[in-house]
């Protein structure tokens, strides 16, 4: 995950053990300081607070996360180091020093925070709820129009998923909307799910139909793709048939 410049940012922190367990933290760090790009700060400095020459920022409150086992805080705006550079994402650094009972010593941690220039899309995906009475003229009938909102959005978001796993990036598809018909086919399938009662039910025929559907409008996508992030599409290649490799 990258931040964007430009905009105050909302950063989350987990402590995890060995054992995987997430770990209590008190209500107040003892210090969180932030380093500009190029200064990594070490552990001493990152405990001290040490102005490298990078030291931007130094944060003194955090609160709980939504699910109570972590803390979150607000980060000021960053701005880009260079604008007129052709290099888009900067690597900057938070050092979070904390403690896990009162009296012990103090734990440091330092984590990369990776900062990248906003990009766009000029289509979006525009599913709704008259793409799917299109294809089943009753949906309304089975679920409210909220109610086929949500399951869009869960099929978007799952779609999402899937890219993710092929090494596609969501922000570097050149047109996100020319998944509609198959996100509108896996929402429908999505919903007729909820309503099988038994293996040769309508609901659990149309599941199967809907998920063949959509399964084979996806795997026949040949999906504009700016894998450069330079503003225009550079490939086109087939979701399923193309693992892109990231480092």
């Amino acid at each position: 995950m990258t931040y964007p410049f430009g905009k105050d940012l909302t950063y989350n922190f987990y402590a995890i053990s060995d054992n995987n367990d997430y770990e209590s933290l008190p209500d107040s760090p003892e210090s969180i300081y932030i380093y500009k790009t190029g200064y990594k700060p070490s552990r001493a400095q990152a405990l001290a607070g040490t102005d490298n020459g990078g030291l931007l920022e130094t944060i003194a409150s955090w609160s709980d996360t939504s699910d109570s086992n972590g803390k979150t805080f607000t980060i000021a705006a960053l701005d880009d180091p260079d604008v007129s550079s052709e290099v888009r994402r900067f690597t900057y650094y938070v050092a979070l020093n904390f403690k896990l009972s009162a009296g012990e010593q103090t734990q440091t941690v330092i984590r990369a925070l990776p900062m990248e220039r906003v990009l766009g899309h000029h289509k979006a995906v525009s599913t709704a709820a008259a793409d799917l009475e299109a294809i089943y003229t009753d949906i309304d009938s089975l679920r409210s129009e909220a109610q086929q909102a949500t399951s869009i959005t869960l099929a978007t978001n799952m779609m999402k998923d899937d890219l993710t796993a092929s090494g596609f990036e969501w922000v570097e598809l050149w047109r996100p909307d020319e998944l509609n018909q198959a996100i509108a086919y896996r929402a429908l399938a999505d919903i007729m799910l909820g309503l099988i009662t038994s293996d040769s039910d309508e609901w659990h025929i149309r599941y199967l139909e809907y998920k063949e559907t959509w399964k084979g409008l996806y795997s026949m996508l040949k999906l504009e793709y700016d894998s450069t992030k330079d503003g225009e599409p550079d490939i086109k290649e087939a979701p399923q048939s193309f693992r892109r490799i990231t480092v």
